[in-house]
């Protein structure tokens, strides 16, 4: 789980099996009210991932990475529910984010592999983002 202040988002998976798949796994929120107490707790939306990694947030704004690390994230935004992709460049991957607000995200793409080039760090608008699309 992760809080930005004023809001809380998790995923939430049901019908996991032996190697830890999961059948559904979805994006919920829930407002921060008196302390860590959260009330409103509501799904936001279902998401294509069969595993869960904690999601990244800020400012309102969740980053998820998708199934394969080719896929990259997908860049919610709860109010209004907006949903943008953030992929790289070929035969790179988004190895880290590393912050997100309401207006943007910064990430360190690289090779993914350990003694590869080194990744570079990039600070993206949000707003230039691509709506998402499943590949």
């Amino acid at each position: 789980m992760m809080i930005d202040g004023a809001h809380a988002v998790w995923l939430e998976g049901r019908g996991r099996d032996n190697n830890n798949f999961y059948k559904a796994i979805a994006l919920w929120t829930a407002d921060v009210v008196d302390g860590p107490t959260l009330a409103n707790a509501r799904q936001v939306l279902p998401l294509p991932l069969k595993t869960m990694m904690t999601p990244q947030f800020g400012g309102g704004v969740a980053a998820i990475f998708m199934r394969e690390r080719a896929d990259g994230l997908m860049i919610v935004k709860l109010d209004p529910l907006e949903q943008r992709a953030l992929r790289a460049p070929v035969d790179r991957i988004v190895e880290r984010v590393l912050w997100i607000t309401s207006e943007e995200v910064a990430v360190r793409i690289g090779s993914g592999e350990m003694g590869g080039d080194p990744g570079v760090i990039r600070r993206i608008p949000l707003a230039a983002l691509p709506p998402w699309t499943a590949k």
